[in-house]
């Protein structure tokens, strides 16, 4: 039987900074506030900015900031690993499950050979066909994955393949009563009367936002775009939307939670799989918040969650109209009880359960 945790874990994120408007980002710090809380977790930033120790919330947690090459060939990081004694390394790679991540991880492997390695891979990656010839050469102890379609691309691997969910801080998304709303529009300078459809992100076109522009001619409904500052953003995009009447917010909002408070409803149009991670963040933090959520079919959203209850599913954008009428006409919410569940702290345990029980399963 394993144990119930691993005395010391190591994290290895990349180009990591204060913002926490990322997904990536937001995971590699909210996987290492919750495991700091119980056991000793070093979290590794590979990259030109250097983090804060007191980025992390309180435990026995630390921070090495590392400089090193693409391939991860470095002293620094070597000595950084051996002098950790890891039990088990996650690399959660913005790269994804590339072959340059997987021989990371090899590399990671060679630097604390003890140590179980997992590569934490959050958007689908296509391989050619000297690649996949390649791949079981290069597999660590085991890979987690937010969509069936980096499942299926990662099948007949010599080494585990499991989804993993992404998480979402409930005691800070949390509903507001309509007082504290009105002071929140207020605050915004959002109108009172107004029915805003919300949605936080990168602005770029990849992510089908455009769309907004028909949304924000129905009438009574106000769109608001918050976009994500860690990226670059399309500015004649931002121009556009802003032109058709969607309110884009660019600079970096360190209480995010609050325009979900203020909103009515969240939409997520994103449909090309490599526009977000796998299950977006965006959207779990809004159904945190009791907020009806209109999304597209993406990556993992169909494995957690069921239509019904105000989440709506939408395959063509000339459903919204009729979605966002339905979603103004909601009385009963509950995105927030069916997203409890995906809870920081129970993600978090729940990687640590799926690593310990299956490192070794074909």
């Amino acid at each position: 039987m394993p144990r119930a945790e691993p005395a010391a874990i190591l994290i290895i994120g990349e180009w990591l900074s204060q913002q926490y408007d990322e997904g990536i980002q937001n995971l590699v710090f909210s996987l290492a506030d919750e495991w700091g809380k119980y056991g000793r977790v070093l979290l590794v930033n590979c990259g030109s900015q250097s983090v804060r120790p007191d980025w992390l919330q309180q435990g026995h947690n630390s921070i090495a900031n590392v400089r090193t090459n693409r391939l991860f060939l470095s002293l620094p990081l070597r000595s950084a690993l051996r002098a950790f004694c890891p039990e088990m390394i996650f690399y959660v790679s913005p790269s994804c499950a590339k072959t340059t991540a997987l021989f990371r991880s090899k590399v990671l492997k060679a630097y604390a050979p003890r140590a179980k390695v997992f590569v934490v891979a959050l958007q689908p990656v296509h391989y050619s066909g000297l690649e996949r010839r390649l791949l079981p050469l290069l597999t660590p102890d085991g890979i987690f994955v937010q969509s069936p379609r980096s499942m299926e691309l990662l099948r007949g691997l010599p080494c585990p393949v499991r989804f993993l969910p992404s998480g979402v801080d409930t005691s800070r998304f949390v509903p507001v009563a309509q007082e504290q709303k009105r002071e929140l529009r207020r605050k915004y300078e959002v109108g009172e009367g107004t029915f805003v459809v919300l949605h936080v992100g990168h602005i770029n076109r990849k992510r089908n936002i455009q769309l907004l522009q028909g949304v924000v001619q129905q009438e009574g409904v106000q769109v608001i775009i918050v976009g994500s500052t860690s990226t670059p953003q399309d500015d004649g995009l931002a121009r556009e939307l802003a032109q058709a009447g969607v309110r884009v917010i660019r600079e970096y909002l360190p209480h995010i939670e609050e325009l979900y408070q203020l909103a009515d409803v969240y939409l997520f149009p994103v449909t090309s799989e490599d526009a977000a991670i796998g299950v977006p963040l965006s959207v779990l933090e809004a159904m945190a918040c009791n907020l009806p959520v209109i999304t597209t079919r993406f990556g993992g959203l169909p494995l957690m969650f069921q239509p019904g209850g105000g989440f709506f599913y939408f395959d063509r954008e000339v459903e919204l109209p009729e979605l966002i009428v339905r979603a103004r006409a909601l009385q009963d919410c509950s995105t927030r009880r069916m997203v409890e569940p995906y809870d920081w702290r129970n993600v978090a345990n729940m990687l640590l359960q799926m690593a310990m029980a299956g490192e070794n399963e074909p």
